[in-house]
């Protein structure tokens, strides 16, 4: 399967997944909202690197994204 196709694939079972999870929690929205994002992210990058549809080098190029976002956030971090 090609990357894209593998990249699309995951997102829609990870999608699922989470649209499992989330619809069981008894929260109020902005909070189910908050953990669906978290669950989101925690699976699909397990998969994804399970699977290896990234790779280390896809890794190292969003390393520089997360540090950007992080100072955005707080810019007292170093």
């Amino acid at each position: 399967m090609v990357g894209i196709g593998k990249i699309l694939f995951f997102s829609v079972v990870t999608g699922i997944f989470t649209y499992l999870v989330v619809s069981w929690l008894p929260f109020i929205s902005p909070i189910r909202l908050t953990i669906g994002v978290v669950v989101f992210v925690i699976v699909f990058l397990l998969v994804a690197v399970f699977t290896r549809t990234l790779t280390r080098a896809d890794l190292g190029t969003l390393q520089p994204l997360t540090d950007g976002w992080v100072h955005c956030v707080n810019p007292y971090i170093v």
